[in-house]
Parts: C-alpha cells; structure tokens; sequence
C-alpha cells in the first residue's frame, strides 16, 4: 500500500493494524476482519550550502519548510586599501526552506580609520622617510605604508618624483 506524498512529507508503510493491534507486515486471515495500513511520516528534506565567496563553508539538511542553522566560523574577508569588513549576514532568509538553496556571506564596508602613523627613516639616509599607516577599527589589522612627497623646503611645491603640490600665497603647506 502507498499513501499519496504531500508539500512537506512522503510517507513508508510500516505494517497494518487490527482493531488497534499491529498485526505487522504479513499475517494469516482466518475470516471477515478490517485492517488499517499504518504509514510513518517521513519528512522531505532539502541541502542548505553555505558559502563565503567561491568557498563552500558548510552543507546541512533541513526539513522541507524548516530552518536551517549554521553553527561554523563566523565567516570573514580579508581588508583592502579602503576597507575593513564584518559579517552581515547571509544573501537569502534562512527560514522556511522549501527548495535547495545557496546563501553567500555577506559583509559590511567599514573604511579604515588611520592612526598618526609610525616614521621611520631609512638607515641609508638617500630615501625618502617612511610613514607606516595602521587602521585603529577594533580588530582591524590592516596597515599600509606611505610614502610622503619629499620637498627641499616648505616654499617648494615639486617634490623629486615629480608631483607639483599647490600653495595659496601666505600659506604654508606640511612639506609631507
């Protein structure tokens, strides 16, 4: 015997009854007697993927209409120049799954915030002096370093690489 799937379950026969008796799967009938196919509900299930970016960080089954859960790392992204990044969220709701389903991690931009930088001067005294930049954003550990025009003298306005900065008459500009 079958027993006609629906949206959410298929359903496995699991034996027949007698007047509220499991009779089980197979059994002598003697005489005239109703006995009732008895079915175990099976929910239909569906894969959740979750992603971060081209990386697949976990796969999970979840009931047809259920919720699925991601219980790994809270995903990241690496800082750029301009940028430093926290997780958002996920690219689609995580509730009543019906279908398999791909959701990417998503993140927010958060510029970096520069701290007054670190000078150091090269040993060799010939170039020019280096300001390292650190991002002070909590948990931020990106840095870059600069490299600052270099100017004979703050009246100048071309530096050696070529850059012509402009000054207003009566203004002083920091020569970096």
């Amino acid at each position: 015997p079958t027993f006609k799937a629906d949206s959410l379950n298929t359903y496995e026969f699991t034996g027949w009854k007698r007047a509220g008796v499991d009779a089980g799967e197979s059994f002598v009938i003697t005489g005239d007697a109703t006995y009732e196919a008895q079915f175990k509900v099976v929910p239909k299930q569906v894969d959740v993927i979750f992603m971060n970016g081209a990386t697949a960080l976990k796969k999970v089954t979840v009931n047809v209409g259920g919720t699925a859960v991601y219980d790994g790392a809270t995903p990241t992204k690496a800082a750029d120049a301009d940028n430093h990044y926290t997780f958002k969220g996920w690219s689609a709701a995580l509730t009543n799954i019906t279908v398999k389903t791909t959701v990417y991690a998503e993140f927010n931009a958060i510029a970096h915030t520069w701290n007054e930088g670190t000078v150091t001067q090269n040993a060799d005294c010939v170039k020019p002096v280096i300001t390292e930049f650190e991002c002070t954003a909590e948990g931020c550990e990106y840095a870059t370093e600069k490299v600052p025009h270099v100017f004979k003298t703050v009246e100048d306005t071309t530096c050696e690489c070529g850059y012509v900065r402009e000054i207003n008459s009566g203004d002083k500009e920091d020569p970096t």
